[in-house]
């Protein structure tokens, strides 16, 4: 029996051969786990850039102006919420719900009120805005008192619309008159209540 050649270190050739196959096994494993978490991180900036791309793409749809204008029929006022799409992209099947009602004022309102689905659906382009209007019959005690800051008249609703991408999106707003002094004339404010947006 020839003994075993002794190379570099005390290491035969054989023990060189394991410890290179050693090596190489933890190098693979390394590269695989680093692979996976290059993939992992890959796929989450991914998926960010989409969610990215959507927030910038979307409608946007906002209340842009609100008013209230007497009629010439006594008694009877036109309340106008200008609304406007920011986004760059249209709002599909909006529809837009728009209520009033006279509270005592300083109080608490309730305007909570469900207030009826709407069958006629629209589009809202990018940029573009367009008008929901209510007609509303105020007494003229009540305007009298809306002007003393006694009574407040609220006008408030909800717009509901769609995506490019298919999501539904929301906005409730609420704006009233005889809250503030100053408003100039036919103007509502935005309350600090009622205004949220999806």
């Amino acid at each position: 029996m020839q003994p075993d050649h002794v190379g570099f270190l005390g290491l035969g050739a054989e023990d060189w051969i394991a410890l290179f196959t050693v090596v190489l096994a933890i190098a693979t494993i390394l590269l695989a786990v680093f692979t996976a978490k290059l993939w992992s991180s890959t796929k989450q900036l991914v998926e960010g850039a989409d969610k990215t791309a959507q927030r910038q793409l979307r409608a946007y749809v906002c209340v842009s102006g609100a008013n209230i204008l007497p009629t010439q029929t006594p008694d009877v006022f036109y309340i106008r919420i200008q609304i406007k799409n920011v986004g760059m992209t249209p709002a599909y099947k909006f529809v837009g719900h728009l209520n009033a009602e006279i509270c005592n004022f300083p109080g608490v309102p309730n305007l909570n009120l469900p207030i009826p689905p709407l069958e006629s659906k629209s589009t809202v382009g990018a940029d573009q805005t367009m008008d929901i209007n209510l007609f509303y019959r105020i007494s003229a005690a009540d305007w009298q008192a809306i002007q003393a800051r006694t009574k407040a008249i609220y006008a408030y609703g909800r717009l509901d619309y769609e995506d490019i991408f298919g999501n539904q999106w929301y906005t409730n707003y609420r704006a009233a008159r005889g809250r503030t002094d100053n408003l100039p004339e036919g103007l509502l404010a935005a309350c600090e209540e009622g205004n949220e947006a999806t």
